[in-house]
């Protein structure tokens, strides 16, 4: 199945959280001394696994948007790799006698480690095609490897530097997943998506279609369980075997009905077991080779789809990397699945709402599935809501501060709209082309909540009646990623655009000027905030030249960046209190500035090294400031 990663994680804003647009009392500055709180939540979209053959302790899990996980205990706890890439994962594998040598395919193409994870190189060179869908590696010839892709097969014959074509006969077709036989590796088979199955006999030199008895050309993955049997899952026909060695396939698809077939699993300690991942019906066993299956989902996720299946064949413990819901893990047939995610922030945050009464915690999710988190806890526990809202890439939330059970979400495609505090959305997007217009920002009149602005990748969009119906308001064809609308007069709002800095209207967006005076040429403006006790006084954060200030309303603009000149900033914070402090959320972590943005220094300890701060709130209750991005929520007690 192709998929595309969609994502636009740069553009992902969390000005409309509701802290982030008003000052709020603190008595003091907060001490450097104090330590970041990791909070989850742990998963996302976990598109390949990989056991190392020699330590099943050592795991490998992909999670797509955000990099490479690993687990040296079993999935107990995860570290991010030093591959940290917003891009699609497809495969895991490793150089047989070397475990240290790690691979992925993905939509960049082929990864190579040769310390077990702590860094990568991209390894395309002479590739055909570098959308890699699978891999397979040589165990008697390591340096063998072999990568199908959209639009055919590479080889390399030196270990991943160099690649030459190997698709005689397959052409351009997309290559699923690749077979090797362990005892005769000249011999390949290739499942594509378009034509079925291909075996080649000269180690990739040329293949001839290997499909006879295959009621459905469409196939999703290929396993090889002994040297002539394998298993093909197809897209709407089960699953077939063969025991020739591809020269006919018989269905073995009993016990399945209609479902879908998605990823195969084949223990090699028991070669007559087989694992099925289903889509959205979770997973079946088989201990028969095939002739029976028996549906093992007990305590998965509901409607959940495995896109990733792997074993520890040592100590029985199947792996399940599933959409949305991260690693599953369960010990043998009979065994309940467990969540294996403990530091796995395969999720990125792009807002954060606090929410006083009741109290609660909302993250919008920027990687694809989840869509929500709520926490009524503060964090230390969360449950994903997401109920209706079809369009899942969250860029921005913001909540109606007359009634905290009405809230709004910005998507890839989409503007939903919750009533009963985040358990179910309805589609709000009446007027906007839905499923073809991103809202990347959200900005709601809190003198009269029925009025929103919503900052997409084709200008803004208004609405005057709660999302009921929108229409433009301004800026056609340009890409906004930040909204701010004046606390006293709801008629002058400011955009930031992706590329040509600030724009100002004051008659409700009928008429905009652009007021980006002082600031960088071609400025990307990733947040806006306007004080709201000196409304003359806004702030923007820029995507490579830290924070800019004006005093008169927009008018002119001045750095006020020093320590922080080239950061990109994505979340803006204003603490009132003795001194005022304002927090800017970068691509570096947290800074705090406590003199109007004229110097600013690190907050707190114990973020990750990578972490790129796409959201802030504050919780006056207990006084806590949250930070949202790409390595999940944190927080830090303030003062």
């Amino acid at each position: 199945m192709k998929r595309k990663c969609h994502r636009r994680i740069n553009l992902s804003i969390a000005f409309s959280t509701i802290a982030m647009v008003s000052f709020i009392l603190a008595p003091s500055v907060l001490s450097d001394s104090k330590t970041w709180t990791a909070l989850g939540p742990y998963g996302g979209f976990v598109s390949a696994l990989g056991v190392d053959p020699s330590n099943p302790k050592t795991i490998y899990a992909a999670a797509d948007g955000m990099g490479i996980f690993k687990s040296t205990d079993g999935g107990g706890h995860w570290k991010k790799t030093g591959l940290a890439a917003p891009t699609v994962f497809f495969a895991i594998k490793f150089q047989p006698g070397n475990s240290q040598a790690v691979y992925t395919a993905s939509a960049q193409g082929f990864h190579i480690s040769d310390d077990g994870g702590k860094t990568w190189r991209l390894s395309n060179s002479g590739m055909k095609a570098t959308y890699l869908l699978a891999g397979a590696v040589d165990p008697v010839t390591p340096n063998n490897i072999y990568v199908g892709a959209w639009g055919g097969l590479s080889k390399s014959t030196d270990g991943g530097r160099t690649w030459a074509d190997a698709s005689s006969g397959i052409g351009q077709k997309s290559v699923q997943a690749l077979a090797i036989n362990p005892l005769t590796p000249s011999i390949l088979y290739a499942a594509t998506w378009e034509a079925g199955i291909y075996k080649s006999t000269n180690s990739g030199g040329s293949w001839l279609q290997a499909s006879t008895g295959i009621k459905d050309v469409h196939i999703r993955d290929l396993i090889m369980a002994r040297p002539n049997i394998l298993y093909a899952a197809t897209d709407s026909a089960g699953v077939f075997k063969t025991v020739d060695g591809g020269k006919s396939w018989t269905s073995v698809s009993n016990g399945l009905g209609g479902l879908s077939c998605f990823r195969l699993l084949v223990d090699p300690g028991r070669p007559d077991t087989i694992c099925l991942g289903t889509q959205g019906r979770g997973i079946f066993m088989s201990v028969d080779g095939g002739s029976s299956w028996q549906e093992i989902s007990t305590d998965l996720p509901p409607f959940c789809t495995p896109y990733a299946l792997s074993i520890n064949s040592r100590d029985n413990i199947v792996y399940a990397g599933l959409f949305r819901s991260g690693v599953y893990k369960s010990q043998g047939a009979a065994a309940k699945w467990v969540e294996s995610n403990f530091g796995l922030t395969g999720h990125s945050v792009s807002s954060l709402i606090v929410s006083a009464k009741p109290r609660k915690l909302f993250a919008g999710i920027q990687t694809y599935g989840p869509s929500v988190f709520v926490s009524s806890s503060g964090g230390t526990a969360w449950t994903m809501s997401n109920s209706g809202m079809n369009y899942p890439p969250v860029f921005s939330l913001v909540m109606d501060p007359t009634n905290s059970k009405i809230l709004y979400s910005g998507n890839s495609g989409s503007i939903f709209k919750s009533t009963d505090g985040g358990e179910n959305w309805l589609p709000a997007d009446t007027g906007l082309a839905r499923g073809y217009r991103s809202t990347y920002a959200l900005a709601l009149n809190r003198a009269n909540p029925k009025t929103l602005y919503a900052g997409t990748d084709s200008g803004v969009w208004k609405t005057t009646n709660s999302a009921a119906t929108w229409k433009r308001a301004g800026l056609n064809n340009k890409t906004i990623p930040a909204l701010a609308i004046h606390k006293t007069n709801p008629d002058i709002v400011f955009c930031g655009t992706a590329s040509e800095g600030v724009f100002k209207t004051a008659d409700g967006g009928r008429s905009w000027l652009r007021v980006s005076s002082g600031l960088p040429n071609g400025a990307a403006i990733q947040t806006l905030l306007i004080d709201p006790a000196v409304p003359q006084l806004i702030y923007a954060g820029t995507g490579s030249s830290g924070v800019f200030k004006s005093t008169n309303g927009g008018n002119s603009w001045q750095a006020a960046n020093i320590g922080m000149t080239t950061l990109s900033v994505s979340s803006l914070l204003v603490i009132r209190g003795t001194p005022t402090s304002l927090l800017a959320g970068t691509n570096k972590g947290v800074f705090r500035s406590v003199d109007g943005g004229a110097k600013w220094q690190s907050v707190g300890r114990s973020l990750p090294v990578d972490s790129v701060i796409y959201a802030l709130a504050y919780e006056s209750a207990k006084k806590r400031v949250y930070a949202g991005g790409n390595t999940g929520v944190f927080w830090i007690s303030w003062p």
